[in-house]
């Protein structure tokens, strides 16, 4: 089953760069941002191992931070086309 993930990336990096390269792996789908450095994907992967993807494909020592938001405590400020893939 696919969870829904929020995604922080060092400013540094290119978003395009790493989100194509989520899309063309197995297990990931659906993908939006809100934010210049920080994304949602959905994946079949545990957080751990979607950092450990990226780790991998774009060195260990970049910033990172994975986070499963599918539990309902969670708020924001995003556009209700957002609001309605999160909630879904």
């Amino acid at each position: 089953m696919k969870r829904l993930f929020l995604i922080t990336i060092d400013a540094k990096l290119d978003r395009k760069s790493i989100l194509d390269f989520l899309s063309s792996q197995k297990g990931f789908g659906l993908w939006f941002y809100s934010t210049p450095s920080s994304f949602f994907i959905y994946s079949s992967f545990d957080a751990k191992k979607i950092a450990e993807k990226i780790g991998n494909q774009y060195g260990q020592n970049m910033r990172i931070f994975v986070a499963d938001v599918n539990d309902s405590n969670y708020y924001g400020v995003m556009p209700k086309e957002h609001w309605n893939i999160v909630n879904n």
